[in-house]
Parts: C-alpha cells; structure tokens; sequence
C-alpha cells in the first residue's frame, strides 16, 4: 500500500492552554522534574521530560529514542510511583507560587491520570471507564444507562471541557427505522483525526484515515500523532490513543450493503476534565446521563406501562438527546467535500 505523507502544515485546533515558556523561571522550576525523570531512565525519562509540556500545550512531541510504541501518558505509568509522588509534589508547589499557574495545573492532571491503575484495587470511581455506540446504533454510557439511539446526523458522542478529548459521530440512515455510524471524528489534545467508512470527503479511498484533513495509510502497525496520541490498526480496526490516557477503538463492520463502525470510548475519572455527549457525564449516576431531560416525559400524556408508552417514551429521549447533542457546522470535528457540510 502507498504511504501517505501527512502535510508538516497540518491544521491543528485552537489551544486555550498558555506557553510553559511565559515565565523567565521556568527552567529553573521545571528542571527538577527532568533531573528526576532522568535519573529513573537517562533515555526513557529524557524524552518523557520533553515529552509531556508539549503534550499540556499542545504542541509537537519530540521523536521516539527508544523503541516502544507508547504515549507519553503510558510512559509516565511505567515510573516508579514513588518518583511520580516526587514529580507531582514539585508540580504542585509551583502551581501554588502562582507563577505558569495554567501549565502547572495541566502537568498536575497528567501525572494524576497516570497514577489512576495504582488506585484501582482501593476506589472504584478511580478505575477507568468504558461507553460505546454499536450496532443500529445502540448507546451504553459510562454510568451503565442503555438506549437505543436511531437518529440521524452527527452528534458530540463525548466530550470533555478542556479542548483535549472529544469523540463524534456521523449516524446515516440504513432504512427509515436505523441508522449506523458511517465516520467517526475525534480531536486527540489538539490532532483531528477521522475515519471514514463511508461517503469520504476526497478521492481517496485506499484508506478510511484522515488526520488534520490529510489522508493517512498505516504501515508497521502504528502512526504516532504530532501532539502525542498514537494511532493503531489491526486488519480494519483501529485504536486511538490520547496522550492523556484516553482511548477510542473503532471495529468495522457491515450491514445491508454499509459499511460501519462500532465504538468503544474509555477514559479514566481522575484525569479527565467534565464530561458531556450522548455518553453521559461518567458521575456514577445513570439517570442523569441525558441531563434529566430526555428521559421526561410531557404532562403524563404517555402515563401508562404497556408496550405503545414504551416506543413513545423511547422515542422521546431520542429527539432530545439528539437535539442536545448535535454537531454544528462551527463544533463539528470531520472533513467535508465540496459543498458538503454536516447539514449533508
């Protein structure tokens, strides 16, 4: 298969985080961690030290010296908890001195993400958390809440509030009764990456892969994204891994004569900012998933328990759901041809 070149021009989403170089002390403050991480592993640790400012400000990872095909956030899980207690604690006290409070802030989530395996075994709101859409397409969110969610569209299946990690959906209809999910759109800390089962947004089509509007053929396996996450393929699937320890896997499938894709999404609480999408908000409580509207209905008028106020109700939440969580042509993350837009 021929190898597509991404352009170095690639479009990158606006970043609200500041520059760790806005404070002349920076160096200074920021050398104790690179001395720490250094002394754990003069290679490994050297390039996480690199590594994982330009991962809180969005910016272009320093190439791999080493031979594993991991992220910054899952190189940072295989140091000693010990030394990241140490890197957490300098994180912290220069987060306090007011001085690059936003980069501190950011550094202090990452190590935190990273330390969510260790607190596993004693607090279950810690452990990370799985939702998906598959099928026609069905919705289990992260607190467990099922629905069945046939509408058409694009629609925020996830998001959360740090311009860091959002998952859409593009549903097309099959039938008029189901709908399947054609595209998946993703902004992974600041990279848009697209796949496309179907109705792609160029003459491409050696490959359902676009990554900041470029199409891109995986060899070896892997294709790591400027800002730190990293992109796997197995056969059709792929996997999509952020650097702050979120993952999306997209299975191919087909049905009736389409191609789709299902989608797996599993973030980790401690780390990730508030969530929202037709996934829910990951607070442990299901019934709140769809921001209590959805599932109310108007004035008792399906006030009954037999099969037909079921459909109703179903349906109900649907409209609802979808109207909350539609993408707009200013929000939403795919690439379009010409004349195309989400409206399409």
């Amino acid at each position: 298969m021929r190898q597509i070149l991404l352009f170095t021009s690639s479009i990158l989403l606006t970043t609200t985080f500041a520059k760790a170089q806005s404070s002349e002390t920076f160096d200074g403050d920021y050398k104790p961690i690179r001395s720490t991480l250094e002394a754990w592993d003069p290679v490994r640790g050297a390039w996480l030290a690199d590594a994982m400012p330009a991962v809180v400000n969005q910016e272009d990872v320093p190439v791999r010296t080493f031979p594993e095909n991991i992220t910054p956030m899952e190189m940072m899980a295989l140091v000693p908890e010990s030394t990241r207690g140490e890197i957490r604690e300098i994180a912290q006290n220069n987060q306090n001195s007011g001085v690059d409070n936003t980069f501190w802030s950011g550094m202090n989530a990452f190590v935190r993400s990273a330390s969510c395996s260790e607190l596993e075994a004693t607090s279950i709101n810690r452990r990370p958390r799985q939702a998906r859409s598959y099928g026609d397409p069905h919705l289990v969110t992260y607190d467990g809440e099922r629905i069945s969610f046939q509408a058409v569209g694009e629609f925020v299946l996830t998001r959360a509030n740090n311009n860091r990690f959002e998952v859409q959906t593009r549903q097309k209809p099959v039938q008029d009764d189901f709908s399947l999910n054609s595209a998946v759109a993703m902004n992974v800390n600041g990279d848009r990456v697209c796949l496309y089962a179907e109705d792609f947004p160029d003459n491409f089509r050696t490959t359902p892969l676009r990554v900041n509007g470029q199409p891109v053929d995986i060899t070896g396996g892997h294709y790591f994204l400027p800002n730190g996450g990293i992109v796997r393929k197995s056969g059709n699937n792929y996997i999509v891994d952020w650097p702050t320890g979120e993952s999306v896997n997209a299975r191919s499938g087909r049905t009736s004569g389409m191609n789709f894709y299902n989608v797996s999404v599993s973030i980790v609480p401690c780390g990730t900012a508030a969530l929202s999408g037709v996934l829910g908000n990951a607070d442990g409580n299901g019934r709140n998933d769809f921001d209590g509207d959805a599932w109310s209905t108007p004035g008792g008028i399906f006030a009954s328990n037999n099969s037909n106020w079921e459909r109703e109700r179903s349906a109900f939440a649907v409209r609802n759901l979808a109207d909350q969580h539609r993408v707009t042509q200013a929000t939403t993350l795919f690439d379009y041809g010409m004349g195309q837009s989400t409206f399409t």
